[in-house]
C-alpha cells in the first residue's frame, strides 16, 4: 500500500519499516511522511542527525530540501500519480523537486524517530557533477517545478527565490572542485541579484 526509497550507497536499520507501519496506522493512512535519519561520513561517525523538525514542514521545504529518501513514504495512489522525473539529465534535486510538488497538495507528517543512515562520500552524484551538470540541473528544477499548474499557482512568486536557491546550491557543490571559482562568483551574483536576502 506504500512505497518507500532506498539509495544504493545508503542502509536502513533492522526497526525502519516497523516505524513505518506503526506511522501508518497512527496517522491514519497518511499521503506522504517521512522518518528520521542520521548522516555518517565513511568511516562510520555521525555527522548530523534529523530527527524532530520543528514549525511547518512545507514551509522549511519551500527554502531547501532537508528530507532523507531513505526516510520518505508516499501512499502508492500518490506515488503512482507523481512518479520521478524520468530524464536522465535531471540527477540533481529531483527527490526535492518531487516533494515539493506533493507537499503542495498533501500535509507531510514527519516520524522523529530515526530508521535510517545517509553516507558521506566523495562519489555521491551531486559531488561527481561537473559545471554543466549542475548548470543544466538548476535550469531543470526550475521548468519541471513551475510546468506542475498546482505549484505554480501557488508559488508563483517563489520563482526568483527558487532560482537563487539552486544557483547557491550550484556554487557550493562546484566551490568543491577548486577550479570553478569564477563560475561560483558568477552564481552566487546571480542568485543575489534574484532574491537579494540570500546573500
Amino acid at each position: 500500500d506504500y512505497i518507500g526509497f532506498l539509495d544504493s550507497d545508503d542502509t536502513l536499520y533492522s526497526h525502519h519499516l516497523a516505524v513505518a507501519e506503526k506511522a501508518i496506522l497512527n496517522f491514519n493512512n497518511p499521503e506522504i511522511f517521512h522518518l528520521g535519519y542520521d548522516y555518517k561520513n565513511e568511516n562510520g561517525k555521525i555527522r548530523q542527525t534529523v530527527s524532530t523538525v520543528s514549525g511547518d514542514i512545507y514551509s522549511r521545504l519551500l527554502k531547501g530540501t532537508f528530507l532523507s529518501c531513505n526516510g520518505v513514504f508516499l501512499r502508492k495512489d500518490i506515488a503512482l500519480q507523481f512518479p520521478f522525473i524520468e530524464d536522465v539529465d535531471f540527477m540533481v534535486m529531483e527527490d526535492w523537486a518531487l516533494w515539493l510538488r506533493i507537499g503542495c497538495r498533501y500535509p507531510i507528517t514527519h516520524v522523529p524517530e530515526i530508521t535510517s543512515t545517509a553516507y558521506e562520500h566523495n562519489k555521491r552524484s551531486v559531488l561527481v557533477a561537473d559545471k554543466n551538470t549542475l548548470l543544466l540541473n538548476c535550469h531543470l528544477f526550475i521548468k519541471y517545478l513551475y510546468s506542475d499548474e498546482v505549484f505554480s499557482n501557488k508559488f508563483i512568486k517563489y520563482k526568483r527565490r527558487f532560482r537563487a536557491i539552486t544557483y547557491t546550491y550550484a556554487a557550493l557543490h562546484l566551490s568543491f572542485h577548486k577550479k570553478y571559482h569564477f563560475y561560483v562568483l558568477l552564481l552566487l551574483t546571480k542568485a543575489i541579484l534574484n532574491y537579494p536576502s540570500t546573500l
